[in-house]
């Protein structure tokens, strides 16, 4: 009986403890939670038109893009450092496996090597991004681009 008389007090005392610990964690940033190795999801458009040469008009990115494009993700990195990666395929075995460069975060823009796309949204598993262009023969067209965590 006394074993479970200490017993009782120590459990809720370490349960209250932990209970605490999980208020006091602090929210992360939205650039830290950009931080990550990021694939390729989805790219839609708001208008259809001719993404690869040879392909139809569509509103769907993904729908005539090689298999060899698909499986490259994007690592973001605390110094600001962007990494593409070729994945497991190269679409030419000459290319280097990863390609370099910078990233920052500015308000709600994301500025991957001078290309500036506006966050839409970013959470633990999934990133956002929109960004706008002209299109030959289609005018200004919106692309967004959703990516899953890895």
């Amino acid at each position: 009986m006394n074993k479970l008389k200490l017993a009782m007090p120590l459990a809720l005392a370490l349960f209250a403890f932990a209970c605490d610990k999980e208020k006091d964690a602090k929210p992360k940033t939205t650039e830290e939670k950009l931080i990550g190795k990021w694939s390729y999801h989805s790219i839609t458009s708001d208008k259809p038109f001719i993404w690869e040469d040879g392909g139809t008009a569509t509103t769907d990115g993904m729908a005539n893009m090689a298999a060899c494009i698909k499986d490259n993700y994007l690592e973001l990195k605390a110094d600001n450092v962007m990494q593409e990666n070729e994945g497991p395929t190269k679409c030419d075995p000459d290319d280097d496996q990863i390609y370099a460069g910078e990233w920052s975060l500015d308000g709600t823009e994301i500025v991957i090597d001078e290309e500036v796309y506006k966050l839409i949204s970013v959470d633990g598993s999934t990133l956002k991004v929109s960004t706008t262009g002209e299109v030959e023969d289609v005018g200004e067209v919106t692309v967004t681009l959703t990516l899953k965590r890895r």
